[in-house]
């Protein structure tokens, strides 16, 4: 049994060593999901089906009982065999987080299950366009779109009014080199990220967090998400951080994953912001430059 340390949890992984199913082993194979609801923030769904595609899945969990569709944020296709401990794995992880023992709902935020599905065994399938499943009614697809549009706006507006005007001036900088380079843009309840989409599912370069009392560290790199889902080369993510500390506006952060953070509370005028900008384009740039070689997606 082998125990993987993510943040202030434990993972216990008894499937350890065994080697990623190859396709033809994954036809018996099952798969482990994370999904998502838009009128549910901070609230996601861990389970498992035997289905085909995970789409079927969210299709069927859209009843009356639901206002709008689930969407997938993270899915895993796993070995028959080892499915069914994987998600008991990630139940027991995330107990303390269950919302209701007899239901398969947690409250999470997506760094929290991301950073497990990095090390978990079996074959990435997360729906590259995120949205409802395939069968979902148009009505009912606009009634997401019009309600998801609304929360963003709200999102954002809160968001940018724990800022100072410097603050405020630089995320309105980053979210609009994630809107002009076409990544996707994930929010939570105080926070995102920008994504670029890679065959291993979505590849986190950034995440803006809201300061606060416990959190004084307001933009973080995500290398973790650019070592394992990209082709990005060690010794370029090394001078990647190099360059960022020499700035004087980024600081170390205590992540194992060798990240960099921008203080919130360290003011930049506008060359500050102009460098610390023009260093997260070039992180964004040589993610896409570097896709992950057909022979490592596995």
């Amino acid at each position: 049994e082998d125990v993987y340390d993510v943040g202030h949890l434990q993972l216990r992984v008894i499937w350890k060593g065994l080697p990623c199913p190859n396709h033809s082993e994954l036809q018996m194979a099952n798969i482990v999901y994370v999904l998502t609801n838009t009128t549910m923030p901070g609230i996601v769904k861990i389970g498992i089906t035997d289905r085909d595609d995970v789409r079927q899945r969210m299709g069927e969990l859209y009843t009356t009982g639901v206002p709008l569709p689930f969407e997938c944020a993270r899915a895993l296709e796993v070995a028959d065999r080892e499915a069914r401990e994987v998600e008991d794995a990630l139940h027991s992880t995330f107990a303390r987080q269950r919302i209701n023992p007899s239901r398969e709902f947690f409250q999470l935020e997506p760094d929290e299950y991301e950073k497990l599905f990095a090390i978990l065994p079996g074959r990435d399938v997360t729906p590259q366009n995120s949205g409802p499943a395939p069968g979902v009614e148009s009505e009912d697809r606009a009634a997401l779109s019009s309600y998801k549009a609304k929360q963003k706006h709200k999102t954002e507006t809160a968001f940018l009014k724990s800022f100072t005007d410097s603050g405020v001036a630089l995320y309105r900088r980053v979210l609009a080199i994630g809107e002009r380079e076409g990544m996707q843009i994930n929010w939570a309840n105080t926070a995102f990220s920008l994504n670029v989409a890679s065959r291993r599912g979505l590849v986190k370069v950034c995440t803006g967090w809201q300061p606060g009392l416990t959190n004084t560290k307001s933009l973080y790199t995500e290398f973790q998400s650019i070592r394992s889902k990209s082709g990005v080369p060690e010794d370029t993510l090394t001078a990647l951080r190099e360059e960022a500390l020499e700035t004087g506006f980024f600081v170390q952060t205590t992540s194992r994953y060798g990240n960099v953070a921008w203080p919130a509370e360290r003011e930049l005028d506008e060359g500050g912001r102009d460098i610390l900008i023009g260093w997260l384009e070039k992180v964004i740039a040589t993610v896409i430059e570097h896709p992950l070689a057909e022979a490592d997606d596995s």
